[in-house]
């Protein structure tokens, strides 16, 4: 098309090489993490965006926020048969609201108490 394609592992290359060189720079994972979940690598987006908030803790929430509404989004887009499968989502929405709840600094039992 506008020029050659460039191939996934091509890009997994460079954001490991950018790690390799300034491990602590918590955007290079962060814009891994966020990688990873655009090519279905929803593990490694998961590594990715902990070792950001292990690097910069001020930037957890908005970290661990980012990583549950991407990662759920990319879920539901990728996999649209499960929308209307409430069992089927279920596995997913508990882990985007695992770091929904770990954004907000909040226990299951918290989150739980606040919603009675």
């Amino acid at each position: 098309m506008f020029g050659a394609k460039v191939k996934d592992e091509e890009i997994i290359e460079a954001y490991t090489k950018a790690m390799e060189l300034d491990d602590s720079n918590a955007q290079y994972f962060q814009a891994y993490g966020l990688f990873c979940i655009s090519i279905g690598k929803y593990e490694e987006a998961e590594t990715a965006y902990n070792e950001a908030a292990q690097i910069d803790e001020s930037l957890a929430p908005s970290l661990y926020s980012e990583f549950a509404i991407e990662y759920y989004n990319h879920i539901l887009g990728s996999y649209g048969e499960i929308l209307d499968d409430p069992k089927a989502r279920a596995k997913y929405a508990k882990k985007a609201l695992e770091y929904m709840l770990k954004a907000l600094d909040m226990s299951e039992d918290e989150a739980k108490s606040l919603l009675q």
